[in-house]
């Protein structure tokens, strides 16, 4: 299900010494205490994350703490980060306001880990009238679901930088189906089954760029919640389109209205040669805050030199040529890409992507 983790070896000599504490244990205490996640993961509701911090009294060299903070039910993944009400002299981006109906600030300390289940979205939801108000809803993760992460999570993937690459992933196993009734309980004979699908991830390390990370989250959910999103997604597949024009042909032609996560303006350039604008300047793990307002410009062409280049006008263009919309929105990716030119980096992002290289 996820990765195991071994005891931690201690030195003979150390054996009597209750302060005792080396990098093996260490290492075993933060891998443990993450491995928690995976179990907390299995209550999650709407919008959820879990945050692992380091206790910012402790550091490596001492006998380091960790806390969890689970966020579960969020309307979106605002406590994610800081706001200048809340961290006035901390906060890197003070002029995204913070939404009214968050209440928990951004714990103290050092983000190491992070989970973020998303089987809560692959589900069917019927409302109950009275006399039993509530919800009453069943979770479908099937050989489709897990076909789209797995092609999602790769070290090629447009959001690698929100999720810091397949090694930094640990993938949460949940049953692949079940059904509550209105109290919670679950009443269905498949509530358990031998058969496990990728149900979230949790992530080792927090050197992530947070506002990669919540876009990334929002472009799943949207694909998870719908299961006409995942059918058209795998018929793009099927009609012959790589997993990044897949992706890029579900933001721009099936999800660009669902919400102002995803951008009007699209760079074929930035998208596939993962290069997504850097609206944040820094980590997750260093407590750099995601850009909320910005975050639809994450593969915008405004930064570039000359005009920009608009997906649909390709789109529309492709039109004539070829009855099957999949493969239209192929030939419209691919003639912008020829036709875009090189974007214009700022100095870090450039330092970032040679690196990278």
């Amino acid at each position: 299900m996820f990765d195991v983790w071994d005891e931690p070896e201690y030195d003979e000599d150390d054996s009597e010494d209750e302060n005792a504490w080396d990098e093996d244990s260490e290492m075993s205490h933060r891998d443990s205490t993450r491995a928690l996640i995976h179990f907390m993961m299995q209550k999650a509701t709407g919008k959820t994350f879990i945050l692992q911090m380091e206790d910012p009294r402790t550091s490596y060299e001492t006998n380091a703490n960790y806390s969890l903070y689970p966020r579960y039910s969020q309307p979106c993944y605002g406590e994610l980060r800081k706001y200048s009400m809340t961290h006035p002299s901390e906060c890197t981006q003070p002029d995204n306001e913070k939404p009214s109906d968050l209440y928990w600030p951004f714990p103290d300390g050092k983000p190491v880990g992070l989970g973020l289940p998303f089987w809560q979205f692959a589900k069917d939801c019927k409302s109950l009238g009275a006399p039993h108000w509530g919800y009453e809803y069943s979770v479908t993760l099937s050989e489709d679901t897990d076909t789209f992460i797995k092609e999602f999570f790769t070290d090629d993937s447009p959001w690698r930088d929100g999720f810091g690459g397949l090694q930094n992933v640990e993938f949460y196993m949940h049953d692949p189906y079940f059904h509550r009734d209105a109290t919670g309980k679950a009443n269905s004979p498949l509530w358990k089954s031998d058969t496990q699908r990728i149900g979230g991830i949790v992530l080792k390390s927090c050197k992530i760029d947070p506002t990669v990370t919540v876009q990334m989250m929002w472009f799943i959910r949207d694909i998870l919640q719908s299961k006409q999103h995942l059918w058209s997604y795998h018929q793009a597949r099927a009609a012959g389109l790589s997993v990044k024009e897949a992706c890029a042909y579900m933001m721009c032609s099936q999800l660009g209205s669902v919400g102002y996560h995803y951008t009007g303006s699209f760079s074929a350039r930035r998208f596939f040669d993962v290069m997504p604008n850097d609206l944040t300047g820094g980590t997750l793990e260093d407590r750099y805050d995601y850009n909320r307002t910005d975050i639809a410009e994450l593969w915008c062409n405004n930064f570039y030199e000359g005009d920009g280049v608009n997906y649909h006008d390709f789109f529309n263009k492709a039109k004539s040529d070829d009855p099957n919309e999949y493969r239209q929105a192929q030939r419209a990716f691919r003639e912008m890409y020829d036709q875009e030119p090189l974007p214009i980096m700022k100095k870090w992002e450039v330092q970032k992507y040679q690196e990278a290289a």
